[in-house]
């Protein structure tokens, strides 16, 4: 499996570009944001970080033990996955996008969404894109839902600020993480558009793109609630870090 991580970002709510550092390089307990990531995705064959803003300080902090792609423009999820796209273009293997900022994730987590993708293969049903998903029992978090038909069959994603009042009440919610097939995520990349009012490529436009190329696209859903909070204010970051701290003292 490879891993592609996207930590391009400049992490202004949380005051690391007042500190002059990259988000991802934002201190949890004594240690940098992005270890936590790097930590969990250990078992995988290959991490690309997709680095922007200082990205010499990334290079520096964490050396030429993985790759890199540089994302010189912010210009969506969709356009910092595409920059990275040279190392899976011809792989014909799970690629897994997660985050930088978000710490709290587990290789438990990650390995569960590989299992399902390897079933597929197995079975010779192949998935092109698995989407994680979490169903939210004590918090409301800005995530977009899942949408499912009557016999429980992924739909589509709709975000937050377009649900209607009965799509709100859905605690299913999509937290931003997909593995792909290598191959089938640079063809579907090379389709993505940026005809929204942000002009921004989307990585949650790639779901439909593979349905309407007949490409199979399931939901992974996953237990643990904790796990799914990234962090974009100081109020994320401290829970983080209490969050962390309890994990130490339960171990």
């Amino acid at each position: 499996m490879k891993a592609v991580v996207l930590a391009a970002g400049k992490g202004s709510r949380i005051g690391s570009e007042k500190e002059g550092i990259p988000k991802v390089l934002r201190q949890l307990n004594q240690k940098s944001m992005i270890d936590y990531v790097l930590d969990q995705l250990s078992f995988a064959d290959e991490i690309i970080l997709v680095v922007g803003y200082k990205k010499e300080e990334v290079f520096e902090y964490l050396g030429t033990s993985h790759s890199y792609a540089v994302q010189d423009e912010q210009l969506g999820t969709g356009h910092a996955v595409k920059c990275a796209s040279e190392f899976f273009a011809d792989y014909d293997g799970p690629v897994l996008v997660t985050f930088g900022d978000m710490p709290l994730l587990t290789s438990k987590t990650y390995k569960k969404a590989l299992e399902q993708y390897k079933k597929s293969i197995k079975d010779k049903d192949p998935l092109a894109c698995i989407l994680l998903s979490n169903i939210l029992k004590d918090v409301d978090l800005p995530y977009g839902r899942i949408i499912r038909d009557k016999k429980g069959k992924f739909v589509k994603i709709v975000e937050e600020p377009d649900c209607d009042e009965e799509q709100k009440k859905i605690r299913e919610v999509f937290f931003g993480v997909m593995l792909f097939n290598g191959i089938k995520l640079a063809k579907a990349l090379k389709m993505l558009n940026n005809n929204n009012a942000q002009n921004e490529y989307y990585l949650t436009d790639l779901p439909q793109i593979f349905m309407d190329e007949s490409e199979k696209v399931e939901v992974c859903t996953v237990d643990a609630q904790e796990e799914i909070f990234g962090i974009n204010t100081l109020e994320d970051l401290k829970r983080a870090e209490g969050i962390i701290k309890a994990r130490k003292d339960n171990d």
